[in-house]
């Protein structure tokens, strides 16, 4: 357990500083919630979508209501038009970019750059407008949640990832353009002369195999030879994305809690990049033996019985892969994060439970067709919530009312216009 890392007051006692432990509990009902879940869905498809604001906003005031904190539950206040407001963006956005990407028109092409070069710009602060729409009209115990407006972090933060999949886009753009120029010009020397290559060494003069890439006698139409190594570029950068993800998960995580205020108090971010390297350590070498199978199985031509092994044992890392990085991530944010430099936050998910409920939860909610996600999300939340807790330093009634005092003398920070919701 972390130690508060601020010297105790004069006038701190040894009872003001012992720690007990408040545990979180989550009282909903997969039954009760159905029939939300429902309505919701139904009201969504007649209204065109118009309604998914309201099932929003019911959807997370079930959730909030039935999650328990220290004899407290948690409120969701958001407007519903707030939410519509941000949604019919997001919507307007979405219809130009679609608009932009299907039209061949040269106005169309500026729209559609602007708009790419625009969302990299500008994700940083559209994040933060959302985290903040959501925490402000987050409550506990009647005090809200805050999440202050620090741009020049969130850039620092999301701005390196940004950075890493922008150039992933422009690799592989370039590979799609050079493999038709070597179709078309550039590369039609070299084409010719692996024709050639092929139709040598085949045993059937008659034809080639069309499977080669080649023409056959027939005038059938070949296919466009593609050197490998155009891939080289996009490969190499998808591989230094994945070695940067625990950097990337610990830059937003550090933003994340560094950002979060209680009324005043403000939550404090203790884990180092280590603690995140060493976190995904497991998942990076589960990954390697991965990839050094499939080289193993292809090189080596290996049977049907023997592919049909590796992509089963591939559809089995995905869900796994999942479990245990949200039961690490969870559990190192929650562990690494304190409230006002004394309420630390606890976490202890364990890996192999919830990779079950995760698998389970995925085959019933397929076998039913999605009638059962109400049931998968109640089971879901119950299950995270039961491994969640927080080691309250002192008196945490007075910790409220105190917050309660402070909030009430702070003058209302945050403008309408700034908070958005954006997620559709």
């Amino acid at each position: 357990m972390m130690e508060n890392s601020t010297p105790a007051s004069t006038h701190e006692t040894n009872a003001d500083r012992r720690l007990h432990r408040q545990t979180f509990t989550f009282s909903g009902e997969a039954g009760e919630y159905f029939g939300i879940w429902f309505v919701n869905n139904i009201l969504t498809f007649i209204t065109l979508g118009i309604y998914s604001a309201w099932a929003k906003v019911r959807n997370t005031q079930y959730f909030y209501g039935n999650t328990e904190l220290a004899g407290g539950n948690f409120d969701f206040t958001a407007s519903p038009w707030k939410i519509l407001r941000g949604r019919i963006i997001a919507a307007g956005l979405f219809a130009l970019y679609l608009y932009s990407d299907y039209s061949t028109s040269k106005a169309a092409t500026i729209i559609f750059a602007i708009l790419v070069i625009g969302y990299f710009l500008f994700a940083p602060v559209i994040t933060i407008w959302m985290l903040s729409f959501r925490l402000r009209h987050s409550q506990w115990r009647g005090i809200n949640f805050r999440f202050s407006r620090d741009y020049r972090g969130g850039y620092r933060a999301y701005f390196p990832p940004l950075v890493v999949l922008m150039l992933l886009s422009f690799s592989s753009y370039l590979v799609v353009e050079h493999s038709i120029a070597i179709e078309n010009t550039l590369g039609l020397d070299h084409y010719e002369k692996h024709l050639e290559e092929l139709a040598a060494a085949q045993e059937n003069t008659d034809g080639i195999d069309e499977d080669d890439g080649v023409t056959s006698e027939d005038g059938a139409e070949a296919l466009p030879y593609v050197n490998p190594r155009l891939f080289a570029i996009s490969g190499v950068i998808v591989l230094l994305f994945i070695a940067l993800l625990p950097w990337f998960d610990f830059l937003h995580s550090r933003f994340l809690a560094r950002n979060v205020h209680f009324g005043v108090a403000p939550f404090k971010f203790r884990a180092k990049v280590g603690d995140y390297y060493h976190a995904y350590s497991r998942w990076f070498v589960a990954l390697a033996v991965l990839i050094m199978l499939w080289i193993l199985v292809i090189e080596s031509e290996s049977s049907f019985n023997a592919f049909t092994a590796m992509w089963l044992l591939t559809l089995l890392f995905f869900p796994l892969s999942r479990a245990y990085l949200i039961s690490r991530r969870y559990s190192l944010l929650f562990n690494s994060t304190t409230i006002d430099n004394k309420h630390q936050l606890v976490a202890n998910i364990p890996f192999l439970p919830l990779a079950w409920l995760l698998f389970s939860n995925s085959v019933v909610v397929a076998l039913t067709l999605g009638l059962m996600t109400p049931w998968a999300q109640v089971r879901t939340a119950r299950y995270i919530l039961s491994y969640l807790a927080i080691d309250v330093a002192g008196n945490l009634d007075d910790f409220v009312a105190n917050q309660e005092q402070e909030v009430s003398a702070l003058a209302e920070e945050v403008g309408d216009m700034f908070d958005l919701d954006l997620v559709m």
